[in-house]
């Protein structure tokens, strides 16, 4: 069981739909946005932090996924972060996120990987 509250931020509308499937068959509440600016707006109308985000690496046409994540965690609104993408060779260079509250997953993902991971990060 995953007893948490996600913010997951892709631009592909199949993958957004699958992985907000499986993290609430997991138990998890989850908040889906297509890009930055919807994620961000579920950021100022929520009432508490979110517990983990799992953001796409590769945004269309908006900020990165990586710059999304440093902004979210600089206002506090998520501490802990999955990053996914479809290219193997992703670069997550010098972030302003502490390196055991990140983690990288490829595409395509695995439940059963996707799960451990988003339960190690958030410590259930």
């Amino acid at each position: 069981m995953l007893d948490a509250r996600i913010l997951l931020v892709d631009d592909d509308d199949n993958v957004r739909t699958s992985i907000r499937g499986w993290l609430q068959g997991m138990g998890a509440t989850v908040a889906a946005a297509p890009g930055s600016s919807e994620a961000l707006e579920y950021v100022v109308s929520a009432e508490a932090p979110f517990d983990l985000a799992v953001i796409d690496v590769a945004l269309a046409g908006e900020d990165s996924g990586i710059t999304l994540a440093e902004r979210l965690y600089g206002q506090r609104a998520v501490s802990r972060f999955i990053l996914i993408s479809g290219y193997v060779e992703v670069s997550i260079g010098n972030l302003s996120i502490p390196e055991d509250q990140v983690a990288f997953l490829g595409k395509p993902l695995s439940v059963t990987r996707l799960e451990s991971v988003a339960k190690e990060l958030i410590g259930s």
